[in-house]
C-alpha cells in the first residue's frame, strides 16, 4: 500500500491552508471595512496627523509596539497613507487604540460569552480564531473540523460585514502549493507578531510597577506617559497567552 510522502499536499493540508485563507483575507477586509468607516480614506491622513491619534501612535512607536514598517504606512514619507496597505496586523492594533471602539466586557484577549456579540466581541473572535489555527500540531484538518472552523468564523465574519459570496468563492477556489504555504505562513506570522505586542506589553506593566515601588521610602512619582501607558494597558482584562 501506498504512503503519502512528507512532502505530498493532502486534502487536510488543503483544508488547513483554505481555512487560514478565509481567516486572513476576509479578516482583513472586514477590519479595513471598520476602520474605514471610523476614518474614512479621503480624510485618512488628517485623522493620522490628529494631535490626540499622533500622540498615541508615537507612544505605541516608542514602545515598540508599533514596529517601524507599520510607522512607514501610517506616515509614509511620499504619497498619503491608505488603509489598502494596512495588513490585519496593523489594522486590529488600530482598531484598539485609535477608534474609539468600547472595550469588550471580557476585554480584547479574552473569550467573549457566546451570547456577547458586539462588533468589538467579533473583532476579539477573530484573533482567538487565529490562536486556535496556530496552535494545531499540524497544518492539516479533517473535513470534519474544517467544516465546523468555517462555519464559526464565516458566522463572524458575516456579522461584521463580510459578503456571502466571497466566502463561498473561497471555500472552492483552487490552491496550488505556493497558495498554501502563503496562507500557512502568514497565519504564522500574525501570530509571531502578536506575540511581540504581548511581551512589549508585559515590559510596560513591569516599569510601571517598577516605578510604583519606594526608593529610599520615597515614593517614585512616574511620568505623565508612564501613567497614560499604565491606564491604556490596564483597560484590558489579563491576559491568555498564545
Amino acid at each position: 500500500m501506498a504512503t503519502t510522502g512528507w512532502s505530498t499536499t493532502t486534502k487536510e493540508n488543503t483544508n488547513f491552508s483554505r481555512l487560514c485563507k478565509l481567516l486572513i483575507d476576509g479578516g482583513t477586509h472586514v477590519l479595513r471595512k471598520i476602520f474605514d468607516g471610523k476614518h474614512p480614506p479621503h480624510d485618512l491622513k488628517k485623522h493620522l496627523m490628529d494631535r490626540r491619534n499622533h500622540r498615541i501612535l508615537k507612544n505605541l512607536k516608542t514602545t515598540n509596539i508599533l514596529r517601524g514598517d507599520q510607522w512607514s504606512k501610517l506616515y509614509p514619507s511620499v504619497d498619503a497613507p491608505t488603509s489598502g496597505s494596512f495588513d490585519i496586523t496593523l489594522l486590529s492594533l488600530l482598531l484598539r487604540n485609535i477608534c474609539n471602539l468600547p472595550t469588550p466586557a471580557n476585554g480584547w484577549s479574552n473569550e467573549p460569552a457566546a451570547t456577547s456579540i458586539s462588533q468589538e466581541d467579533d473583532i476579539v473572535r477573530v484573533k482567538l480564531y487565529r490562536n486556535k489555527l496556530s496552535h494545531i500540531s499540524e497544518p492539516a484538518l479533517s473535513d470534519a473540523d474544517f467544516n465546523k472552523y468555517w462555519n464559526d468564523i464565516e458566522t463572524v465574519l458575516l456579522r461584521l460585514g463580510a459578503d456571502m459570496a466571497a466566502i463561498d468563492s473561497l471555500r472552492t477556489q483552487s490552491m496550488d502549493p505556493e497558495d498554501e504555504e502563503y496562507y500557512n505562513e502568514c497565519l504564522k506570522e500574525w501570530a509571531k507578531n502578536e506575540e511581540r505586542l504581548l511581551q512589549a506589553i508585559h515590559g510596560l506593566e513591569e516599569k510601571m510597577e517598577n516605578l510604583l515601588k519606594t526608593s529610599h521610602n520615597r515614593p517614585v512619582r512616574p511620568t505623565s506617559e508612564d501613567k497614560y501607558w499604565y491606564i491604556r494597558c490596564n483597560t484590558r482584562q489579563p491576559q491568555q497567552h498564545s
